[in-house]
């Protein structure tokens, strides 16, 4: 089974990277070229932000 970092897609990490820099749910959408309800729908995913700690609420 794969934990942690690694344990993410490579769009989630994407989004984590931008969250961690500061971004906000719109500002990491238009970066990506995504919408806010598909950034919010990552932020949610339970496992999917538990990083070496880091749990997004």
């Amino acid at each position: 089974m794969t934990t942690g970092i690694d344990a993410l897609t490579g769009r989630e990490k994407q989004t984590l990277r931008l969250i961690l820099r500061g971004h906000d749910a719109k500002s990491a959408a238009l970066e990506l070229a995504l919408s806010v309800h598909t950034i919010n729908e990552r932020l949610r995913e339970e496992g999917a932000w538990k990083v070496s700690g880091i749990v997004f609420n």
